[in-house]
């Protein structure tokens, strides 16, 4: 068989498996966007212009109506609630948090974890000519706080940044390039 008949096999293969590539391309690219964007919530609490998101709040809570129960670490909460009937922290999220051991010194959308842990990449559309992939939470219950929190920041805080998108294409392009070698 010859060079060309070869090249023509191979990109006749793609050409026909294009759709189901296009799918796990997409997929592949939002799963890098959504891993970037919990890392840069996570460790850097910044939002996709580079803002530094508001700290969390220092005004009391009604810490009185939290049950310790509702969350993993129970004592750490029903400690923070003690201290603060006692006076000895001031009853807000933040003390909440420092009492949880969270970080405290920058917003990071993270209590125990559930909100970011719950995205996941979804299929919305996939035809013969368009993929359009939609990342979002598992449960209504997670996607409510995801959606609270964009309000309270006044940004979408699953956005990507410049950055983001750029690293997205290029990590795309390469797997684009290898289906073709």
């Amino acid at each position: 068989m010859s060079v060309f008949t070869d090249m023509v096999n191979k990109y006749s293969k793609i050409a026909k498996d294009l759709p189901a590539i296009r799918l796990k391309l997409a997929i592949d690219a939002a799963n890098d966007g959504l891993a970037l964007v919990v890392e840069r919530l996570q460790e850097h609490g910044e939002g996709a212009e580079g803002q530094k998101f508001e700290r969390y709040s220092e005004a009391m809570m009604p810490y009185w109506l939290i049950n310790p129960n509702n969350y993993k670490g129970a004592g750490k909460v029903a400690r923070f609630k003690k201290n603060a009937a006692a006076k000895r922290n001031n009853g807000s999220y933040r003390a909440l948090r420092q009492a949880y051991g969270l970080p405290t010194n920058k917003r990071t959308f993270t209590f125990e974890g559930d909100m970011l842990l719950s995205l996941e990449v979804f299929v919305e559309s996939h035809t013969e000519g368009k993929t359009t992939v939609v990342t979002k939470s598992r449960s209504r219950e997670e996607q409510d706080k995801i959606n609270w929190n964009s309000g309270m920041v006044d940004s979408n805080i699953l956005s990507y940044n410049k950055e983001e998108i750029e690293f997205i294409s290029q990590a795309n392009l390469k797997r684009v390039q290898k289906l073709l070698e």
